[in-house]
């Protein structure tokens, strides 16, 4: 998936500027919401859904909550 690929660069980068830069939960949800009003389909499904390459949104969640929690622990680190 590789929005989870960008959330890790969004994560390093967070480290080296010393402030988290990644989107929250809240913020995900509104941006996938906008863009299957757009008309965007999912990459696996070919579907106008808001799944992200055929995985539903908690999954995809879970992800940047597993990413984000990461940061915080090597931020804590630091």
């Amino acid at each position: 998936v590789s929005n989870w690929w960008g959330w890790g660069i969004c994560a390093l980068l967070s480290l080296k500027h010393g402030k988290n830069l990644l989107s929250d939960k809240d913020m995900e949800k509104r941006l996938i919401k906008a863009i299957v009003a757009a008309g965007s389909v999912d990459g696996c499904t070919r579907k106008n859904a808001p799944t992200v390459d055929r995985l539903p949104m908690s999954v995809h969640l879970d992800i940047l909550k597993k990413v984000k929690t990461a940061l915080e622990e090597e931020q804590r680190l630091c």
